[in-house]
């Protein structure tokens, strides 16, 4: 899959969502102008619950979660605009699980586009500590920020099930853990993650593999995990300060890895690219500082770099029958 061809297909994304259909207000009052006054977390799970033909929700107001919401629409856009009620300009609406939940679990096959975002503290005991996309599901972030969230499993802030995408533009993952793989984001097999356009994924943590972009099996899995996955580093993204046990930035397993910026531990078909960088990722206790690729093909191009990456064993290592 070409750069270009990720890119208009994102592009493509947006503008059908943004065209379709209704829109539903969240104002500081919990109001969700399709009838539904309650406070914004339930005005929220109100206006995702399916019942109501809703494509775009709009938030104007920061707010705590208890409970997950659940994305049963077929298509979504939430998009924060507390930029416009506070007069300041790149606020982001804030979205905070106070550690207590996962903050939203998409249906399988189902789209979510989130915008001008903050997704903070989310937790589970399982995989996805923000966010949980089902087989066959999509992720659009664009202007989001994830910060802080946990999975005891796999995916600090995001884990994708199998055949799931996931597409960051202008948006950061930082701080977050996961116990098993991908301190950031994971993904199972088949799944494609892309991050693009000067996103950041920084300082997150995982126990096991991909320490910031991993893919692997559903029981292990990095900042990316997943088994036999699509990763994309395009367009001035970085990768960095993150740790794991084996591919401290990014970890694939059985597959390739096309990059452009480094930090790979076996993926399927990873690309970094477009003067991205992979710096300054750590393994603690294995391979792959910066890159580890299992059973892959890692591509560094278009003067991206990978550099001061650290590991008990190589900084960068294709193990097995994995060619650089």
């Amino acid at each position: 899959m070409s750069s270009n061809h990720v890119l208009d297909e994102y592009r493509e994304h947006v503008l059908s969502v943004l065209a379709s259909g209704n829109s539903v207000e969240v104002d500081s009052e919990g109001t969700v102008l399709i009838e539904v006054e309650a406070n914004a977390a339930d005005g929220l799970q109100a206006a995702l619950n399916g019942d109501v033909d809703v494509n775009t929700v709009l938030l104007y107001t920061s707010f705590q979660v208890t409970a997950v919401t659940e994305v049963l629409q077929a298509s979504v856009l939430i998009q924060g605009k507390c930029s416009e009620v506070l007069a300041s300009a790149g606020t982001l609406c804030e979205i905070d699980a106070g550690g207590q939940t996962r903050i939203f679990s998409v249906g399988a096959g189902r789209n979510l586009t989130l915008h001008n975002l903050r997704l903070l503290r989310g937790y589970t005991s399982s995989d996805g500590g923000a966010v949980l996309l089902g087989e066959n599901s999509l992720l659009h972030a664009y202007g989001c920020s994830l910060q802080d969230n946990v999975a005891e499993g796999s995916g600090g802030a995001v884990y994708c099930e199998k055949r799931a995408s996931l597409y960051f533009s202008r948006s950061e993952v930082i701080r977050n853990s996961a116990g098993k793989s991908g301190g950031g984001l994971a993904g199972s097999e088949n799944a494609t993650l892309v991050v693009r356009d000067h996103s950041y994924v920084s300082q997150n943590l995982a126990g096991g593999h991909g320490g910031g972009i991993g893919c692997y099996d559903s029981s292990d899995g990095g900042s990316l995990a997943g088994g036999g996955c699509d990763v994309y580093l395009l367009n001035h993204s970085i990768v960095s300060n993150n740790t794991a046990g084996n591919g401290g930035g990014i970890q694939t397993w059985w597959g390739s890895a096309t990059s452009n910026v480094g930090l790979v531990w076996s993926v399927s078909n990873v690309r970094i690219a477009g003067q991205s960088s992979d710096s300054n990722n750590h393994a603690r206790t294995g391979h792959g500082g910066g890159v580890n690729v299992y059973l892959g093909v890692v591509e560094v191009a278009d003067h991206s770099e990978v550099a001061n990456n650290s590991a008990k064993a190589c900084a960068m290592s294709p193990t097995s029958e994995g060619p650089v």
